[in-house]
């Protein structure tokens, strides 16, 4: 049944046998029913529309980029077969809170593995000096990290000052050194800061060769 108010409908429901012969009769005309099913059908529609793109909204979820830097790392370290990479990651993190130190000197390595791992794939000899500085300015220097030559001299500027400083870091307040009485402790809130900075940096090196090796698949 329906009543009507000023400034709304309102609607009930009641048990078939409970409703008036007369309307039943009413609302049995064809056109009416018709016009039941009409509403019904357009009602489905709009649902199923609805269904449709929130099912689009989740699949676009599902096939965007990683969001989460941590998650990001280990599937690149995983698609590449670097293990290691991931065990000095979860290495890294752990130490976040406990020893602040660790986990700089952690980073810094990080990325040194990394770098070593890319200049292996690319059968390219270690430099002579090993630190940070050389490994990734070695490594960033085999890489396409762009089409065009100025984004890439760009990306290799950003990822190269990361390492840089990241390592300059590492030797001021890190573990991989001695360090005088009195030096400054670093706490978590920076220590985070710098592993997630050289998570991002492994991250784009590793993503970079695999997207260099996938490029060469293709062509052949």
């Amino acid at each position: 049944s329906v009543q009507q108010y000023p400034d709304r409908t309102s609607c009930s429901a009641r048990e078939i046998q409970d409703c008036p012969f007369k309307w039943l009769r009413a609302v049995a005309q064809e056109r009416i029913i018709a016009s039941f099913f009409k509403a019904i059908i357009a009602k489905l529609d709009e649902q199923k529309r609805e269904a449709e793109t929130g099912l689009q909204t989740v699949t676009n979820a599902l096939n965007a980029p990683i969001r989460d830097a941590a998650a990001a790392l280990e599937v690149a370290a995983d698609k590449m077969g670097y293990q290691d990479v991931v065990r000095d990651w979860h290495d890294a993190q752990a130490s976040v809170f406990t020893d602040p130190r660790e986990a700089i000197t952690r980073a810094s390595s990080l990325i040194e593995t990394v770098c070593k791992h890319i200049l292996d794939a690319k059968s390219t000899p270690l430099p002579l000096n090993q630190d940070i500085q050389q490994l990734s300015k070695k490594t960033l220097g085999l890489l396409n990290l762009a089409s065009d030559t100025q984004t890439s001299r760009d990306l290799q500027q950003i990822a190269g000052s990361v390492a840089h400083g990241v390592g300059t870091l590492r030797t001021h307040v890190g573990t991989a050194h001695g360090r005088p009485p009195g030096s400054p402790q670093p706490n978590h809130i920076q220590a985070r800061f710098v592993l997630t900075m050289a998570g991002a940096v492994s991250t784009f090196l590793m993503e970079v060769l695999d997207s260099m090796k996938t490029t060469v698949k293709n062509e052949i």
